[in-house]
């Protein structure tokens, strides 16, 4: 992600050309010099040494992320190469963003002192100045070499200014002030760097790019990702254990996922079948009149990365997915009475070290996993990946983000946490302060894909390999919604609820009279067939772990649990069989997930 912002940096205009190319330079000698697995990076390194920490460990998503990310990457190197002196004039719009933050800088600084006004008005003056010289190079590109020079030294006198006030004022608003002004003049200079390249140095920027746009490339479909999927299943595992040589046992099995650019990059290298595309899981809920792919956790990130590169078609199941969850999210947050964007994210909980900790959040009945409703998270990168299908709201969000204090000085913030058991009292929220460089990564590129309308996608694609699978992202929306195909929590329980106020719960309120009731639960693999009673037996796929044999007069064979009373002496089962209690009150919950047995013997409850 990180070389993503590189390059939207440089779309943006904030960096010079000659700086992305050292940067992406940079990171590839980095990478390339770090010891590997059947092409893939390791999931932890010792940042000071680059040695792989143990457990060595290969993630099947993280590795698909880096692949596809490379590859678009690699078709801006190439970009780039087929006409350096024309990508070497930079989109002079990345000055005007620098003094707009620094103009906002200003006016955040309290107008207390009256021997700053005259620097705060010559600061403001040379800032409206510099407005002026960019929509005339703009106006007049053929003049561009020439007047950016101009640029610099404008620059320049801000700086000075922007450090005189720090100097009087000593804050931190005018610590911002300096360094926004530092940022602006290094900014001026880099479009300087690239106005004023002469033919010579043309030619080595060209051959520079075409190397890394093949190291980018190479690195990429170095990666061997046929031995991350199950063959049993078709579905790539969550991950690889080196020294145990044993894939996860849990996969990727959603169609909505972040692990689908994995899959696509996996299956155009020819590493998976295409039947593993369709192998993914498709459960559908219904927002509106229309149906959205579910996920896992109901995350904008499930939803939202994948896009940062790969192209969703118009009335493609994707590309309507992607809108639908983001129409979700903003009701969800409208019935919260909060601002909109759940993903996963830190929230306000700290370990001993101090350090925020960090989970997965989502909107319940967008996700598959069950206690969603119990955290309110909102996480404002997730609002900025939205941006790529709703500008719009994105931007009235992030401006009520910014009202309640989610705007630092690096950024927004990874979070505001609204979940009540963690807010401070006499508060209904607390901001996260803390920055990940993840999630400000793919909010740079998710901007850039908003503001040039998806121009990395376009990268992404235009590489002849990926272009050969892009027929698996036409799949069509379907037209009929199906009446279920899960259950969910689309509205979570309240803790004084109990599970016989949920209408997928059965209650036999007296086992042993009752007619005989089962319970099957199954994750696909592991069964379990439980009855009223507590009688019952296991399996693994065709294998039996426990022994059982239906009986039609008795009820008796299976595990227990016993429970004595040290007092008396008695004992009993803590179902209704085996073992009775004399007066004992029995009675058995089942539901989707688990089966409670619930039993009274005087006043000892189980």
């Amino acid at each position: 992600v990180y070389l993503l912002s590189v390059v939207s940096a440089r779309d943006f205009g904030w960096i010079s050309l000659s700086d992305a190319i050292t940067r992406i330079d940079a990171t590839m000698a980095t990478i390339e010099g770090m010891p590997r697995e059947r092409g893939h990076l390791f999931n932890w390194y010792d940042t000071t040494t680059l040695k792989p920490l143990y457990p060595l460990y290969i993630s099947a998503v993280d590795s698909g992320n880096l692949a596809g990310h490379l590859v678009a990457v690699a078709a801006a190197c190439a970009e780039w190469a087929e006409a350096p002196s024309v990508h070497l004039q930079g989109d002079f719009e990345g000055i005007l963003d620098t003094v707009t933050i620094l103009s906002e800088s200003l006016d955040d600084l309290p107008d207390d002192r009256r021997q700053l006004r005259p620097l705060r008005q010559r600061l403001a003056d040379r800032l409206d100045g510099m407005r002026r010289a960019v929509d005339t190079i703009k106006a007049q590109p053929e003049m561009a070499s020439i007047r950016t020079i101009n640029l610099a030294v404008l620059a320049g006198e801000i700086r000075k200014l922007a450090t005189a006030i720090h100097t009087e004022a000593v804050s931190p608003q005018s610590d911002v002030i300096v360094d926004w002004a530092a940022r602006l003049e290094a900014t001026c200079e880099a479009h300087v760097h690239d106005a004023h390249s002469d033919d010579n140095a043309v030619e080595a920027l060209r051959a520079k790019l075409l190397t890394l746009r093949e190291r980018t490339r190479r690195y990429a479909f170095e990666m061997d990702f046929s031995f991350l999927m199950r063959p049993e299943r078709k579905l790539l595992s969550i991950g690889y254990r080196v020294e145990e040589h044993q894939l996860d046992e849990s996969c990727y099995d959603l169609l909505a996922s972040e692990a689908r650019l994995t899959s696509l990059f996996a299956i155009a290298k020819g590493d998976l079948p295409t039947e593993h595309w369709f192998r993914l899981g498709r459960p559908i809920v219904e927002i509106g009149f229309q149906g959205a792919l579910m996920s896992w956790s109901g995350s904008m990130f499930e939803y939202l990365m994948p896009p940062l590169v790969m192209k969703e078609p118009q009335g493609s199941i994707l590309n309507q997915t992607s809108k639908l969850i983001i129409k979700r999210q903003i009701q969800y947050g409208r019935q919260k009475n909060v601002p909109w964007g759940i993903s996963e994210a830190a929230y306000n909980a700290r370990d001993r070290e101090l350090t925020y900790q960090y989970t997965n959040f989502g909107v319940p009945g967008l996700g598959l996993k069950r206690g969603l409703g119990q955290n309110t998270v909102i996480a404002p990168y997730a609002t900025i990946l939205a941006a790529q299908f709703n500008p719009r709201e994105a931007v009235l969000n992030l401006a009520r983000l910014r009202e309640i204090g989610a705007l630092g000085r690096h950024g927004y913030y990874d979070a505001v946490d609204f979940t009540p058991q963690r807010v401070p009292e006499g508060t209904d929220h607390v901001v996260v302060q803390n920055y990940m460089a993840h999630h400000s990564g793919m909010s740079i590129a998710a901007v850039a894909d908003a503001i040039f309308e998806g121009r990395m996608r376009d990268r992404f694609h235009s590489d002849p390999v990926i272009e050969s699978a892009e027929l698996l992202l036409q799949e069509r929306a379907p037209r009929d919604i199906p009446t279920a195909t899960v259950r969910t929590e689309a509205d979570e329980r309240s803790k004084d609820e109990t599970e016989v106020d949920s209408p997928d719960t059965r209650i036999v309120l007296n086992p042993l009279q009752s007619l005989r009731s089962t319970n099957v639960m199954s994750n696909g693999r592991y069964s379990v067939m439980v009855t009223a009673t507590g009688s019952g037996y296991s399996r693994w796929g065709d294998l039996s772990v426990t022994r059982w044999q239906p009986d039609p007069t008795e009820d008796r064979l299976g595990s227990y649990i016993f429970l004595r009373d040290a007092g008396s002496g008695d004992w009993w089962s803590a179902t209704a069989e085996p073992k009775r209690a004399a007066e004992e009150k029995a009675q058995t919950l089942f539901s989707d997930d688990k089966a409670s047995f619930v039993k009274s013997v005087g006043t000892l409850r189980s």
